[in-house]
This record gives C-alpha cells, sequence and structure tokens, in this order.
C-alpha cells in the first residue's frame, strides 16, 4: 500500500511539473519542444513501469499468503482425520513417548502428565477424564477423540 501511494505522489508531481512547464516551453524553440515531450514520455512511461512492477509484487505476495493458507488448512485436515483402530493409542497403558506421538498437541511434558494422572488415578474410563489432566483443555480433546482408545 504504501508503495502504491509512493508511486501515486511520483505521479501527481510528474503531471504538475509539465503543467509548470507548459508554460516555459511555449516561448522555447521546436528543437526544445520535441525534447521536452521525449522527456515527458519517458518520464511518464517509467512511473507506468514502476507501477506495474508495484501492482505484480502485490499479487505474488497475496498469492504466497494464500498458498501458505491452503497449506495450513491441508495440514490441520490431516491432523484432524481419525486413525485406524491399530494406529490409536490406549491411553491405559500407552506410555508417555507413545502418547506424544500418536497425539495431536501433546508434547512431551502434558504425555507425562496423563501418564502421572493415571497412575494416581486409575485407568481411564471416559475421554473427558483427559480434562482432569492439568494442560489438557476442550480444543486438544476435540482434535484427539478419535485418536483414543481404552
Amino acid at each position: 500500500m504504501k508503495k502504491q501511494l509512493t508511486a501515486l505522489v511520483a505521479l501527481a508531481t510528474l503531471s504538475l511539473t509539465t503543467v509548470f512547464s507548459a508554460t516555459a516551453l511555449a516561448n522555447s524553440t521546436p528543437e526544445v519542444k520535441a525534447l521536452a515531450k521525449q522527456s515527458t514520455i519517458a518520464e511518464q512511461s517509467t512511473v507506468a513501469k514502476q507501477n506495474t512492477a508495484q501492482e505484480q509484487n502485490v499479487v505474488a505476495e497475496q498469492s504466497t499468503a494464500a498458498e501458505q493458507n491452503t497449506l495450513q488448512q491441508q495440514k490441520i485436515a490431516e491432523n484432524s482425520q481419525p486413525l485406524p483402530a491399530n494406529d490409536k493409542v490406549n491411553i491405559n497403558n500407552a506410555d508417555a513417548a507413545e502418547i506424544q506421538s500418536k497425539l495431536i498437541g501433546i508434547g512431551a511434558k502434558k504425555a507425562e502428565a496423563i501418564v502421572q494422572y493415571r497412575e494416581k488415578h486409575g485407568n481411564f474410563t471416559a475421554v473427558e477424564q483427559l480434562l482432569e489432566v492439568q494442560g489438557i483443555g476442550k480444543a486438544t480433546l476435540e482434535k484427539n477423540k478419535d485418536r483414543l482408545a481404552f
């Protein structure tokens, strides 16, 4: 946006310069008038080229942002797909490393907290019991519901 404003200011300045120069040119020789006309055309061409390049940069930036957004959405979709039964994690007998590797958004600390909770309170009997583990919230539970076995 800043580049576009700069280009517009340059174009406006060029236009004003052209208007003020027109008066001086009226009293000039034909050769000077021809040179001035060529100079004005060249300046206008340069500004037009700069505007085109800036517009292309804006389009490229928007395209890159859209591609990144698409990739993020694909990654989220891949991570939220339910696992086949043999890829699910049984949280009542898995160790922290297995829990961490098979659940989304579960790092080493949360995986260890799940194991410690299970050791202290016994086996999990419902998915919602994971909410009682410190660091596990509703969003994490939703992402992993289909990945859990008992």
